[in-house]
């Protein structure tokens, strides 16, 4: 458990509240940046839908204060779906009948690690680069005998605006542990 100020002043809190900023919420969060930026902020605890603190404010005691995280509804799951698999087999298949015609071709589909390594909160990606895979080694074995061929890349983790808050995240792990942020 951290003291008061210890928090606030780290590179960890600093981003967060860039984060913060960034993602517009600042006037729901502003007395929460505040509290961070003071060092008020004790303890933060990061649980799949749900983010607890516990906060030196105002009051004589520190109280809790629990930020609640909605759940993928459908629609966000056919989004994702319809972006990340739908959209790559609708254009494969476009590009598949003039490569036939041709008699050669080459189709790329970006995949990623979280389609072979399940993850806590990725469910609907996840799933959807899973299909990725299974997708494009099926158009290979059904293309070949056309000289088309399909493969995947399946890049790691990168930085991007839409991933900050993992980012975020795994930073604050590593310093909860004792390593030092160097980079």
């Amino acid at each position: 458990m951290a003291r008061k100020d210890e928090f606030g002043g780290t590179w960890w809190a600093k981003r967060w509240i860039s984060a913060l900023e960034r993602l517009g919420w600042s006037n729901r969060l502003q007395r929460g940046r505040t509290y961070a930026r003071q060092g008020n902020v004790l303890e933060v605890k990061v649980r799949p839908g749900r983010i607890d603190a516990r906060v030196q404010g105002s009051r004589t005691r520190p109280y809790r204060v629990t930020v609640n995280i909605d759940p993928l509804s459908d629609s966000d799951w056919d989004v994702v779906m319809n972006v990340h698999l739908r959209g790559s087999f609708l254009m494969s298949r476009a590009a598949q009948q003039h490569m036939i015609a041709a008699g050669w071709g080459r189709i790329v589909n970006v995949a990623s690690n979280s389609g072979k390594n399940g993850g806590r909160g990725r469910a609907a990606y996840g799933a959807s680069k899973a299909g990725m895979i299974n997708l494009t080694q099926t158009m290979a074995i059904e293309l070949a005998e056309h000289g088309i061929l399909v493969n995947a890349v399946a890049p790691g983790l990168i930085k991007t605006r839409e991933e900050q808050g993992l980012f975020l995240l795994f930073d604050g792990v590593l310093l909860a542990f004792g390593f030092e942020k160097d980079f």
